[in-house]
């Protein structure tokens, strides 16, 4: 028994000690002395990407996306008239998504973009802003305010085709208030957030199930 104490103990002060190697320092991230609205890490291909208020551009242009990666910080283009909220990598492409708006054509991108590497594009036109992004079994979801998506009825809750398009994922969303987010498990979708049905009867959290 006493073995057994003794292991325990070496076991939390090798914990504790462990915590000694580190201290909290600097991050040294250019163009963000103000705020900073998400942190998305790239395990894949090794990189970080920040998103938030760059006060080197001045407003309307004041937000931006910066990669970290090999030691070397690049800004990633910018984002005018609101926040980035979300940002996530899908299948080696960047996608943004929030309050921003840079519709100033009607090439341009408003609440969702992506980036090929190159420049930022168009991808679904929303008619309110995205909150999150989500990657469940392979595929990609948005979550926010919106009712449609290039006209079409689409409320809340998105998953992308995978050709510049974005499906329902169910037939009606009799909900009115906040999704927050989206999984799926034994193949039934789950929804949670603060919300209710217009029966009064679902509240907070619902399941689409697989019948």
């Amino acid at each position: 028994m006493k073995l057994i104490y003794v292991g325990i103990l070496a076991s939390i002060l090798s914990i504790n000690l462990s915590y000694g190697q580190y201290q909290w320092v600097p991050s040294n991230i250019p163009l963000f002395p103000k705020q900073i609205n998400c942190i998305y890490t790239d395990t894949i291909n090794n990189a970080m990407y920040v998103a938030g208020v760059a006060t080197t551009f001045a407003s309307p242009v004041n937000q931006t996306i910066a990669r970290y990666k090999n030691g070397v910080w690049d800004t990633l283009g910018l984002f005018r008239n609101g926040d980035v909220r979300a940002v996530i990598v899908y299948k080696d492409t960047l996608y943004a998504g929030g309050q921003f708006n840079n519709a100033i054509n009607p090439t341009d991108f408003k609440y969702i973009a992506r980036y090929d590497g190159t420049q930022w594009s168009k991808v679904g036109d929303f008619d309110q802003p995205i909150k999150y992004f989500r990657e469940i079994n392979g595929e990609l979801y948005a979550i926010g305010n919106f009712d449609t998506i290039d006209n079409v009825p689409i409320k809340y809750v998105a998953k992308y085709n995978g050709h510049g398009g974005w499906d329902s994922i169910a037939p009606k969303m009799p909900f009115t208030g906040v999704i927050t987010d989206v999984n799926i498990y034994q193949g039934d979708i789950y929804i949670a957030g603060s919300f209710v049905d217009t029966a009064g009867t679902i509240n907070d959290i619902a399941v689409f199930k697989n019948n």
